[in-house]
């Protein structure tokens, strides 16, 4: 589609890469700040392209350097270093490489060790100073002994910091489907594959991307309130907050400052990160039913359904209409 008088096309499409990380000294967590934030611009069709994103998270991916240990918490101990809260999985030498946590992370091991409002009560601990933080370590070492079950440790090297960090507590039963894998199975579906990306955003909790489904006027950002635009959503996280979802439909803007909703004609499709290797494989396969959704729906296919059934009484070649 060629650009309008009213739409100047952007010499690029825009796609930033954010500070990984800021540390505040008084959080006893490391904040990951966006990781990726990227789209067209309003005003400008300038979408991005899905293997230029899918290359994009693959780089970050790279640089975080992602791990998973598999231990059971009781081999690990928690300790307050220099103001943070840091853990280590011990050896057989009763040694360990101290890591620190993402506030997500530290949120998930008090949920699984520490009774409600467990972490809470700690912290207050850790603010009466040197006596308080041990008195904390101690009631973690405590809770943490009854951990006999391993827990997966989803762990990367942020850049800049001198040791790793936690950035998800989770059961073994946790499917893991990272950002790139989703990514992967569009591009490997030929109708998803060539959808142009009209918003993507990367955090530490989740990836959010938006695909045009059709390359109209429609799917073009600008004066767009009260429009509905045929899109793809999708939805993961990598480390427990939410499921892989994905949404097809018409969404329309209510208003300018971005709130909006889906039109009767969506469907959504949402699968648990559960199941260990297997879910994996169940949910990027259940992937290929939505895109096949989403081709349905780019297509008009199911535009021209409702209108076949409308006059089917009136003897309109039915077949017809669907060609």
């Amino acid at each position: 589609m060629e650009p309008t008088p009213q739409m100047q096309r952007a010499p690029a499409p825009r796609l930033d890469a954010r500070p990984f990380v800021e540390v505040q000294d008084n959080e006893t967590t490391i904040r990951i700040r966006q990781l990726l934030d990227g789209g067209t611009p309003r005003g400008v069709w300038a979408p991005l392209d899905l293997e230029t994103v899918r290359d994009h998270v693959r780089g970050i991916r790279a640089t975080l350097d992602p791990r998973e240990v598999e231990r059971p918490l009781r081999d690990a101990v928690l300790e307050y270093q220099q103001g943070k809260a840091t853990l280590s999985i011990l050896d057989a030498d009763g040694t360990g490489e101290p890591m620190t946590f993402t506030r997500q992370a530290l949120n998930q091991l008090a949920s699984r060790v520490l009774p409600g409002r467990g972490l809470t009560f700690v912290d207050g601990l850790r603010a009466l100073g040197t006596t308080g933080s041990k008195m904390a370590e101690i009631n973690w070492a405590l809770f943490m002994a009854g951990q006999r079950d391993p827990a997966l440790l989803r762990t990367i090297q942020v850049p800049g910091q001198p040791v790793r960090s936690v950035r998800a507590v989770l059961s073994q039963r946790y499917a893991i489907v990272d950002d790139v894998d989703v990514l992967d199975a569009f591009l490997e579906h030929p109708v998803a594959r060539e959808l142009p990306v009209l918003d993507v955003r990367v955090t530490e909790d989740g990836m959010r991307m938006r695909l045009g489904l059709r390359v109209d006027e429609s799917s073009v950002p600008g004066d767009i309130v009260g429009r509905p635009i045929p899109m793809v959503e999708v939805f993961n996280s990598e480390v427990g907050i939410s499921a892989v979802s994905v949404t097809v439909g018409t969404y329309t803007l209510r208003c300018s400052n971005g709130m909006g909703g889906w039109g009767g004609d969506s469907a959504a499709w949402r699968w648990v990160h559960q199941g260990g290797s297997h879910g994996s494989e169940r949910i990027q396969g259940g992937l290929g039913d939505a895109l096949e959704s989403a081709r349905a729906t780019a297509a008009g296919i199911q535009e021209a359904f409702r209108q076949a059934a409308q006059t089917a009484i009136e003897g309109v070649d039915v077949a017809g209409l669907l060609r």
